[in-house]
């Protein structure tokens, strides 16, 4: 990825963060700030973060219940997209 694709990429991300944020702090029932370190600390979130994976295709309600089932300590798989 080149730095001028990570820049124009930045904005996808950036604009479902705080959805899935709120999302994990509501479910884990705990404030905004624990729910960023959760979040931002999580292998989905490395995910991501990587552009070519697409992750960030997927709905915040979706990515929400993938990141709650990493956080439980259980294996998950990002569907199959057409």
């Amino acid at each position: 990825m080149t730095k001028q694709d990570a820049i124009d990429f930045a904005p996808s991300l950036w604009l479902l963060l705080p959805t899935l944020i709120s999302e994990i702090a509501k479910a884990k029932e705990t404030n905004f700030i624990e729910a960023m370190r959760l979040v931002y600390t999580s292998k989905l979130f490395e995910d991501l973060s990587n552009e070519e994976l697409k992750v960030w295709h997927f709905s915040e309600r979706l990515l929400a219940s993938l990141l709650l089932k990493e956080l439980d300590g259980k294996s998950f798989r990002y569907p199959e997209v057409v």
